[in-house]
């Protein structure tokens, strides 16, 4: 009966090992699944902030989700079109934009908006300058009787694209102003 009792304390080991290695395996198991997970987030947040160009968009390239939080800001009004946008911030987090309406330029700033009707509008000049980081591009825009708003465009930007824009709606607003009979400057 001897033999019996350390065979049957074998038995109890080999029972007790066998419950502790399906135990490591799922917790490797489920580590390796947390860390693919991880990655794969990693991955997709990096790829969509990859697919964030900067840079000018006309309407047909502003995306989905820009074209919401415009909304929700409230930076388009009801019945304009979004004619051109810029998102000038570095981490393209919408704090600090440009965009051209069919009706105004906006310049949004970290909240504090500058919003002026395209018939208010008296003259635009473009030009170029450079520093360190490259040749940045410069709209002036002269509204009222003195105010004036800037909009700075980094290099390789499209301030061009964007100047082209406001230059060709607002001289349509002027003709449709003279048109209505209004005058030339919209008054």
């Amino acid at each position: 009966m001897r033999v019996e009792g350390p065979v049957m304390q074998e038995h109890a080991i080999k029972k007790t090992r066998w419950p502790l290695w399906i135990g490591v395996a799922a917790l490797a198991v489920a580590v390796l699944i947390a860390l693919g997970v991880a990655v794969n987030g990693l991955i997709s947040d990096a790829s969509s902030f990859l697919e964030m160009e900067p840079g000018v968009k006309l309407a047909n390239e502003v995306d989905a989700h820009t074209l919401k939080t415009l909304q929700q800001r409230h930076l388009l009004q009801q019945g304009e079109e979004l004619i051109a946008y810029y998102d000038r911030s570095l981490d393209m987090d919408d704090s600090e934009i440009a965009l051209l309406t069919s009706n105004r330029l906006v310049y949004d700033q970290h909240g504090r908006i500058t919003a002026v009707p395209l018939t208010e509008i008296r003259d635009i000049t473009f030009g170029q300058y450079s520093d360190i980081d490259g040749k940045w591009q410069r709209i002036e825009v002269k509204y009222r009787d003195f105010h004036r708003m800037k909009v700075e465009f980094a290099p390789l930007e499209g301030g061009d694209v964007f100047y082209r824009a406001l230059k060709d709606v607002w001289q349509a607003k002027k003709l449709q102003s003279a048109s209505d009979g209004k005058g030339g400057d919209g008054r």
